[in-house]
């Protein structure tokens, strides 16, 4: 069982910072990915077909 011991319980810290980071990325992406949607929706829209 031991090798399936979670890191939180070893290093807390590491865990904090990584999830941290994990969660500031994940928001970035998200804006990122709105930003690139918004882009296409209103270049489809915009463009003529």
């Amino acid at each position: 069982m031991s090798k399936f011991t979670p890191r939180v319980v070893q290093n807390p810290r590491s865990y904090l910072f990584n999830q941290m980071s994990k969660t500031a990325f994940s928001v970035k992406t998200a804006k990122f990915l709105f930003i690139v949607l918004l882009t296409f929706a209103i270049a489809l829209t915009g463009a003529p077909i």
